[in-house]
């Protein structure tokens, strides 16, 4: 596998963590595949200095479905994974010829099991990813983002924040 493409086109911040961990397995499982990621601003900065992603390409809001079609008119990929059916987005990856997909992760979970999960468990009964790959979710700062981080902590004097994933300072 050469090239993944992870379409996230709804992204807020909170889809693109919610699928953070799918998106970081399928990277640590193809590690010599190029990974690429299709969202939306905010949520994509949360993932611009993430080591297993080689790229995020950001949607304009009103146009998802068009960035994905021009984005597949200019480059080639062996996978499209997608966690949604917006704008038949899933249709248009389903007929796309010579790639391997995955489409709609979503769904529809059972309300017992986290959607983050879901996706995992998915990529993994269908083979997309390893077992050795499922790990916590990272957040990678920058340089910036982490003195940012240093200088509000200094001077709100406030304990740390647990988050749901990982963040890698």
């Amino acid at each position: 596998m050469r090239a993944i493409l992870f379409v996230e086109p709804l992204g807020g911040i909170g889809d693109v963590v919610i699928a953070l961990g799918a998106i970081q397995a399928l990277g640590r499982s193809h590690n010599r595949a190029r990974l690429t990621v299709l969202t939306f601003a905010p949520g994509g900065e949360l993932l611009e200095g993430d080591p297993l992603i080689h790229e995020v390409i950001y949607a304009e809001r009103a146009a998802p479905l068009q960035a994905f079609v021009e984005l597949l008119a200019r480059r080639q990929f062996d996978l499209i994974v997608s966690d949604t059916c917006y704008e038949d987005i899933d249709r248009l990856i389903s007929d796309q010829d010579r790639t391997c997909v995955v489409t709609n992760l979503w769904r529809t979970p059972p309300p017992d099991e986290r959607v983050g999960e879901r996706f995992i468990r998915i990529l993994l009964s269908e083979g997309w990813i390893t077992p050795e790959a499922i790990a916590s979710p990272r957040l990678t700062l920058s340089t910036t983002e982490r003195r940012g981080a240093r200088t509000f902590s200094d001077v709100t004097r406030k304990p740390p924040v647990r988050l749901p994933f990982y963040v890698q300072m």
